[in-house]
């Protein structure tokens, strides 16, 4: 009987990890292409976690000194909640983006189970090349067949929007994808058949992410591409942003709308309506430095305390930095960041250990470009606050410190 209840616990146990692989490997195809399916593929994910911690009566070892920083910053951001002027209207607004941190123990613990990981992230990356397509395509042909709706025009072409509903949402995910992308290529040894397929991919991302027009997304580009080369191979720097330039005079000169989004970088006359917005944040977290407005209460500041100038947002304060401080205080902003460097420091310590696998090295040098590069782009966009992005961010996230986990 004992032997029997044996067989039984470990083919259910059997079933439940091939389901949890199933649905890690459908979280990543919908990954780059919908909010909505994200987010039910994530809920899937979360469920089999849950069912296989109840089912083996243990837990695979989670334990990291980042998750200190993570339960600091979530107490801020929820003590600026309850003290702003409306509680359970900021507590929304907290939620809203916020509930996917809740969800990182169960991410790594799907990912530490998988058996399948390598296979799981082809998959991803082959979701990723079919919505890269689909965007190059949108940038001549201005049309997004799943809404039926005709792009943002600019000059004579579309800023791509790929499966979300506005293009700076779509860059900032493609960036992501550059800098995974990018970091796998960078870190396979040899020109194999699968080193030419990633460069491949990485070429496919890049075209995209021109055709989206967001200069953020592009300033993040060179960063990814700097850092990734420097960690690899010093001696690639050169290459690389002697290629970049190449890239660069090339889509300027087949398209006007490329020059001028890059000449518009440098020109403080086309950028007002950024330090207007910059100079209000500052202006509001000045007035309000400890717990900030309230999540959710930006708008509502921004009419007080704007500055004169042009202004092409309420909302936001088009940096995530300043976002996170104008809502939620300079406290919540520091542990912020205090979630971020814990984890780029922990992830470079692991990335130059002789004891992981070429994978391993791949995709922890995939992530530490991607998030590089996306808080690079936030310093000019909000990013963190499009939930798209957000769980996006914090899968690659899990996906490093999982590596790092294994590790410690």
């Amino acid at each position: 009987m004992d032997l029997k209840n044996k067989t039984s616990t470990h083919d259910s146990q059997d079933t439940l990890t091939k389901t949890l692989h199933l649905f890690l490997g459908l979280f990543c195809l919908v990954l780059p292409w919908s909010l909505a399916a994200m987010q039910i593929a994530l809920g899937l994910v979360l469920c089999m976690v849950i069912l296989l911690w109840i089912r083996v009566k243990s837990l695979p070892k989670i334990t990291h000194p980042i998750f200190i920083f993570i339960a600091i910053y979530v107490v801020l951001r929820a003590i600026s909640a309850l003290v702003s002027p409306e509680a359970t209207f900021s507590l929304a607004a907290l939620l809203q983006t916020d509930w996917v941190v809740l969800t990182i123990p169960f991410l790594i613990g799907s990912l530490l189970w998988s058996a399948h990981l390598e296979k799981t992230l082809h998959q991803l990356l082959l979701s990723v090349v079919v919505i890269s397509i689909y965007g190059i395509i949108q940038f001549f042909v201005g049309f997004d067949i799943f809404r039926g709706k005709e792009l943002s025009l600019f000059g004579n072409f579309y800023r791509a929007s790929g499966g979300f509903s506005h293009y700076l949402t779509f860059a900032g995910s493609q960036l992501l994808w550059f800098g995974l992308i990018l970091g796998v290529f960078l870190a396979e040894k040899n020109w194999n058949r699968k080193k030419y397929i990633y460069l491949s991919i990485t070429l496919i991302v890049l075209l995209s992410l021109i055709a989206t027009l967001a200069r953020s997304a592009w300033i993040g580009i060179l960063v990814i591409v700097g850092l990734g080369t420097l960690l690899i191979n010093r001696k690639l720097f050169l290459y690389a942003a002697i290629t970049m330039i190449i890239i660069g005079v090339i889509a300027a000169m087949l398209s006007p709308e490329v020059q001028t989004r890059i000449t518009s970088i440098f020109d403080v006359s086309q950028n007002e309506n950024r330090l207007t917005l910059w100079k209000t944040a500052l202006r509001i977290i000045e007035d309000n430095p400890m717990w900030g407005t309230g999540p959710g209460f930006f708008e509502q500041s921004f009419f007080k305390y704007k500055v004169p100038g042009f202004h092409d947002a309420t909302g936001h304060a088009h940096n995530d930095y300043l976002n996170v401080a104008v809502n939620s205080g300079i406290f919540a902003m520091l542990s912020w960041l205090s979630v971020w460097g814990c984890w780029f420091y922990f992830a470079l310590k692991t990335f130059w250990k002789t004891n992981i696998s070429e994978f391993e090295k791949q995709v922890l040098l995939g992530s530490i470009l991607a998030i590089t590069g996306i808080m690079v782009a936030a310093i000019f966009q909000c990013y963190w606050t499009d939930l798209e992005n957000n769980i996006a961010w914090w899968f690659l996230g899990a996906l490093g410190l999982h590596i790092v986990i294994r590790h410690q």
